[in-house]
């Protein structure tokens, strides 16, 4: 399963992770959602409604741009740091 990055199409924040995802070259879907109407799906996993999130797997989700950035470096060689 690809990770998948949620976020909308306006968000800052989740440029950050995109931009660390394609350097390192990491398969990835990007799935934009609306913020007004947050779909069912996505409360489930983002009990807080924030984006952007990264799903690992249906049991793993990652919040705050920073946080996703620092897994994928530690999980993904060569590390950017």
């Amino acid at each position: 399963m690809p990770l998948e990055l949620i976020s909308f199409p306006l968000c800052p924040y989740v440029q950050r992770s995109v931009i660390t995802l394609l350097h390192k070259e990491v398969l990835f879907t990007l799935t934009h959602i609306d913020l007004a109407h947050k779909p069912d799906w996505f409360l489930q996993i983002s009990p807080m409604g924030k984006v952007p999130c990264l799903r690992v797997d249906d049991d793993v989700v990652l919040f705050e741009s920073q946080v996703i950035n620092e897994y994928l470096d530690e999980t993904t060689p060569p590390p950017l740091h």
